[in-house]
């Protein structure tokens, strides 16, 4: 969402591309019911959904942070 407001900062487009490799169906809703301007929303995977940290379960979105070592 914070990528979109700033887009919207700068004027109103006519239409958004959204694209995620990895996201949840929660979030697609929240997208959807959030974003007051046209737009498409494009994933590569759609996960099970979120841990009570909410983190994407299975844990595909951790993959990148424990790339530089386990989390603190």
């Amino acid at each position: 969402m914070q990528s979109v407001n700033a887009i919207l900062k700068s004027g109103m487009p006519r239409f958004i591309h959204i694209m995620s490799v990895v996201a949840v169906e929660d979030a697609i809703l929240h997208v959807n019911s959030h974003v007051k301007v046209p737009h498409s929303l494009y994933t590569c995977a759609l996960d099970r959904g979120l841990d009570e940290r909410f983190y994407i379960i299975p844990g595909l979105g951790d993959a990148g942070d424990l790339s530089f070592g386990e989390k603190r």
